[in-house]
């Protein structure tokens, strides 16, 4: 069950990252003035702290959250996560998601929340262990054999 999950955790994070690199490269109505790189070592920040907090203890729990939302961020479904990255990196408003995504206003700001909401159970599942629940649904069926074992 380890290593069909590993494979199906593995696959969906290969997965998105093609299908975003790919989506970045062929994005054909873009505005160059807004477009921003996507910082590979930075989340969005869904709740920001209120104060600056310095203690090492709180950086480092602020580091672990990071990493659990950006791990979140990759299991999403490329449609969910698309609505965050406009929303929150890209900055647009739910018009212009709309717009890009060929929806209404309102189905974009419903679907932002869904994604926000998909994203909190995401990390739910993985801080859990639940890593079947974090990928989407039922695990995923091995493709070929085993992993080869670490003998040294």
């Amino acid at each position: 069950a380890n290593d069909r999950q590993f494979r199906a955790l593995l696959g969906r994070i290969v997965e998105n990252v093609v299908c975003d690199s790919y989506d970045r490269f062929s994005a054909q109505r873009r505005a160059l003035a807004r477009e921003r790189p996507l910082p590979r070592d930075t989340v969005l920040n869904l709740d920001p702290p209120i104060e600056n907090v310095d203690s090492p203890s709180q950086i480092v729990s602020n580091h672990e959250e990071t990493a659990w939302i950006r791990l979140g961020l990759e299991l999403l479904e490329p449609t969910l996560r698309q609505v965050i990255v406009l929303r929150r990196w890209e900055e647009l408003s739910f018009a212009e998601i709309a717009e890009q995504m060929g929806t209404s206003k309102s189905t974009a700001r419903r679907k932002y929340l869904h994604s926000v909401d998909r994203l909190i159970d995401v990390v739910d599942a993985l801080k859990s262990g639940r890593i079947d629940d974090a990928l989407g649904g039922p695990p995923a069926a091995p493709q070929g054999g085993p992993l080869p074992e670490n003998n040294g």
